[in-house]
C-alpha cells in the first residue's frame, strides 16, 4: 500500500532568491516492528529556475534511528532526485512503542530552511511466538 505525502511547508521569497523545493514520502505513515528496519522513499524536487545544492536533515524523537540515503544533493532548475530514509530499531527493555511523528527538512547550502515534510511511524514489539499482524494493528510496510 503505497499513499503520498501531502503534509509539506514550502518556502520561496517574492524575488525568487530562495529556490523553490517540494519534499514527498513514498508513504506517509509506516509501521515498525521491533528488530526490523523500515525505509520510506522520499522524492525531492527543484521547482526553481536556478541551481539547488541542499542538505536532508531528519527533525524529531526518531532523529537517532533513522538515516538518509544520500542526504546531500545538487539539483539543476526543474530537476528531480530521490532519496530514502531508513528507521533502525531501537534495542532495549524500554523502547518506545506507538505512533512517533518525524519531520525531514532540507537546508540550502547556505544552512536556510528550504521546506519540511511530516510523517509517522508506528511503532511496535514483536511478540515472541506471535507472525507479524496478529495483535499488530498497522499494515506491515515493504
Amino acid at each position: 500500500m503505497t499513499t503520498e505525502s501531502t503534509s509539506t511547508v514550502s518556502t520561496t521569497n517574492s524575488d525568487q532568491r530562495t529556490p523553490a523545493v517540494d519534499i514527498t514520502l513514498a508513504q506517509q505513515s509506516v509501521c515498525m516492528v521491533a528488530r526490523r528496519p523500515v525505509s520510506v522513499g522520499i522524492t525531492i524536487a527543484n521547482t526553481s529556475d536556478q541551481p539547488l545544492d541542499l542538505s536532508l536533515r531528519m527533525r524529531g524523537r526518531l532523529a537517532a534511528l533513522a538515516t538518509i540515503d544520500p542526504d546531500r544533493l545538487r539539483l539543476e532548475p526543474h530537476d528531480e532526485a530521490e532519496a530514502e530514509v531508513t528507521f533502525h530499531p531501537a534495542h532495549g527493555p524500554h523502547v518506545p512503542t506507538g505512533p512517533m511523528p518525524y519531520a525531514i527538512a532540507a537546508t540550502s547550502d547556505t544552512g536556510e530552511l528550504l521546506t519540511v515534510v511530516f510523517g509517522l511511524v508506528d511503532l511496535h514489539e514483536q511478540r515472541p511466538g506471535r507472525p507479524f499482524g496478529i495483535g499488530t494493528p498497522c499494515i506491515r510496510a515493504e
